[in-house]
C-alpha cells in the first residue's frame, strides 16, 4: 500500500472534496452516478450517513481519492457509495479502507453491516467475502424506456386511488434494503403513492397483512363509496429522466399496479431499482420491462467476542 496514504473519518467541511472524489471513484462503474455536492448532501440526509462514522482517504497533499459513505440506526449498519480512485486501485488501499470502516462499526455498537456490490464487479465481490460477508438475497434493476399508455387498458374491479406517502410506509414490510427502508423514503421530498382496492369482492387485504406486525384501518375518507379492500401500493418519484419507482406491492396483481403508472404517467420511462419480491419481479417482466442491472445484497454480523 503506498506510503502517501492516510485513513480518516469525514467531517462536514469535506463535502465538497468528497463529490469530487465520489465521482472520480464512480468515472468507471457500470451504471452512470452522478453526485455533485447537492446531490451528496441529500443523499446524507436521506439514508443517515453518519460521516463521522465514514471513511475519507486522502494523499499526503490532502487530495481526497476514496471514501465510504456509511449510515447506521441503532445495531444496523450500512455501506453506501464505498469507491476508490481507479489510479489507486490494486494497491491494498480498498481493503484497508474497508477493515477500517468495519472496526469503526464494531467501535461504534454496530452488530450488523449491510451493502451491495454488483454482479459485474467480481474484484469487490472478492473483497466483501474476505472480510466475512455473505450474501443474502439478489437486488433487480427494471427499466421500460418507452411504456405505451395504450397497452395498459384500466382493469376492472380495481379502484387506483391517491395517498400519502406516510400512510402507504404504515404497510412497510421491515425487510427493504437499506436505500429503501422506511425511514429514507419518509425523507423523500418528492415522493407520491398511490393505493389500489378490490371493489369487486374477495378478500385481499388478508394477503396484504401477512408478515406485517398490524395493518392499520385506513381513514373512511380515503376509501370508494362501494367500501373496497386494500389491495397494494406504489410509492414513486417523478424525476427529470422518468418515473423511479421507489416500492411495488400488490397481494395479487402487481401488473396492474405497473399498468397503473404507464396510463397516468404519460408515457415516462419508468425505472425500478432494488426489486427483490418474486411476485414484483414477474410482473415487471410480464410488462416488458428490461432486467438491465443486478445487484449481490451482502451482510456481516459483528464477530463473536
Amino acid at each position: 500500500m503506498a506510503d502517501d496514504i492516510k485513513f480518516r473519518p469525514i467531517m462536514p467541511e469535506d463535502i465538497p472534496a468528497l463529490a469530487a472524489s465520489f465521482q472520480r471513484a464512480f468515472s468507471d462503474y457500470f451504471v452512470q452516478l452522478d453526485m455533485d455536492e447537492a446531490h451528496l448532501r441529500q443523499f446524507i440526509e436521506v439514508n443517515d450517513i453518519d460521516l463521522g462514522l465514514s471513511i475519507l482517504v486522502e494523499t499526503s497533499s490532502g487530495r481526497a481519492v476514496g471514501q465510504t459513505l456509511s449510515g447506521r440506526r441503532g445495531e444496523l449498519g450500512w455501506v453506501g457509495g464505498a469507491g476508490l480512485d481507479p489510479e489507486f486501485r490494486g494497491k491494498g488501499i480498498a481493503r484497508e479502507m474497508m477493515r477500517r470502516q468495519l472496526k469503526a462499526f464494531d467501535d461504534a455498537g454496530v452488530q450488523e453491516v449491510l451493502l451491495e456490490v454488483m454482479s459485474q464487479n467480481e474484484r469487490a465481490q472478492k473483497l466483501y467475502d474476505g472480510l466475512g460477508f455473505q450474501q443474502v438475497r439478489e437486488l433487480h434493476y427494471f427499466r421500460h424506456m418507452h411504456p405505451d399508455p395504450e397497452e395498459a387498458p384500466e382493469p376492472e374491479g380495481l379502484r387506483f386511488e391517491e395517498a400519502p406517502v406516510g400512510q402507504v410506509l404504515e404497510l412497510y414490510t421491515p425487510d427493504h434494503p437499506w436505500q429503501s427502508m422506511k425511514e429514507s423514503v419518509s425523507k423523500l421530498k418528492d415522493a407520491k403513492a398511490f393505493m389500489s382496492f378490490n371493489v369487486e369482492g374477495g378478500s385481499y387485504s388478508e394477503g396484504l397483512g401477512l408478515d406485517m406486525p398490524d395493518v392499520p384501518k385506513l381513514p373512511d375518507d380515503m376509501l370508494a363509496p362501494q367500501g373496497p379492500e386494500l389491495e397494494g401500493y406504489c410509492i414513486y418519484r417523478e424525476l427529470e429522466k422518468g418515473i423511479a419507482v421507489v416500492d411495488l406491492y400488490s397481494a395479487g396483481n402487481a401488473r396492474e399496479l405497473i399498468g397503473h403508472i404507464f396510463r397516468t404517467m404519460g408515457g415516462k420511462a419508468v425505472i425500478a431499482s432494488h426489486v427483490f419480491d418474486p411476485a414484483a419481479i414477474t410482473a415487471y417482466e410480464d410488462q416488458g420491462f428490461e432486467r438491465h442491472l443486478k445487484q449481490n445484497e451482502m451482510n456481516r454480523f459483528r464477530p463473536a467476542l
